[in-house]
């Protein structure tokens, strides 16, 4: 399956759509939010994410990143837990410099949908 919608390995896609991803991010991360009780966490969670949006807005990924962090927006709407992971590791393992920034917050966007039962 293409986009890593499987949790197997994105391919790489040249038309990945920098905003597309942030806008994807945004809404998951509303998403989150709304649920999330801990309001340090999730006031921690939105900040390393804004790292992630401003290098998005100034284009400053790979396109190996880009493919990834799409994968991985794609696998958490989805609500595919065992995908999203799979993408957060490989995410964390092909692009870490890219990512270590926050790699936190996708940690914890990847595991939300599970942890509060959506």
């Amino acid at each position: 399956m293409m986009g890593g919608r499987s949790g197997q390995s994105a391919a790489l896609d040249p038309t990945v759509n920098p905003s597309d991803i942030a806008n994807s991010f945004r809404n998951i991360l509303g998403q989150y939010q709304q649920v999330e009780q801990n309001q340090k966490v999730s006031n921690d969670t939105s900040s390393k994410l804004d790292i992630m949006f401003d290098r998005l807005n100034n284009n400053q990924f790979t396109a190996m990143t880009l493919t990834n962090l799409n994968a991985l927006s794609q696998n958490i709407n989805d609500g595919n837990q065992p995908g999203s992971q799979q993408a957060l590791r490989e995410i964390n393992a092909k692009c870490w410099n890219n990512v270590k920034d926050f790699s936190n917050a996708l940690k914890v966007l990847a595991g939300f949908k599970a942890k509060y039962g959506l």
